[in-house]
């Protein structure tokens, strides 16, 4: 089976990205339903979204360097 990509419209603020750059900071969220983590951040001024696959991610909590993940089985 042959995957399609999909392309997925944003609209933010001007001021995102260069507070992702300032702060530091990536915002993480879990989509339950399409079994995915979404990872907001930014590269090189510009604002880069990775989704990374999990099975039915729940919850998450981050701890220093690291990033627990609550995962269903089934």
């Amino acid at each position: 089976m042959e995957k399609k990509n999909q392309q997925i419209k944003f609209n933010y603020p001007d001021s995102l990205v260069p507070w992702l750059e300032k702060t530091k900071t990536t915002i993480i969220m879990s989509t339950y339903q399409t079994g995915k983590i979404m990872i907001i951040g930014q590269y090189d001024g510009q604002l880069d979204i990775r989704y990374k696959n999990f099975p039915r991610p729940m919850g998450m909590y981050a701890h220093k360097n690291l990033i627990w993940a609550g995962l269903g089985h089934g």
